[in-house]
């Protein structure tokens, strides 16, 4: 899967800037394009629960962020995400009192 791809497919508009952090983020991870076809698929699924995939300003990263204000939906989020995560293999680690996950690698 092409750069241009993940980005596009995580709602991104392609230019040189993004394509480097892609490029260390995947690079920092490990990941096939099994992984990040997962990941793109993830980003689509958690779209109607005001959540989403996007890379880090901060780190090297993706992240799962929710942004409802919904307990109900925020739930909804917290279920979805590590049993994705379990079930593909992958490792991410939760923000403490934010409804933020950072992807961290694969399991080894």
């Amino acid at each position: 899967m092409s750069l241009e791809l993940v980005l596009t497919g995580l709602g991104y508009n392609v230019n040189n800037s993004l394509l480097e952090q892609v490029k260390r983020v995947l690079s920092a991870c490990d990941f096939d394009e099994k992984e990040i076809e997962h990941i793109i698929n993830l980003h689509e699924k958690i779209k109607h629960l005001d959540g989403f995939v996007a890379l880090s300003n901060s780190e090297d990263k993706f992240k799962i962020k929710c942004e409802s204000q919904i307990p109900q939906i925020i739930d909804e989020f917290n279920e979805i995400v590590p049993l994705w995560a379990s079930k593909y293999k992958i490792i991410i680690e939760k923000l403490p009192n934010k409804q933020t996950y950072y992807i961290v690698r694969r399991e080894s």
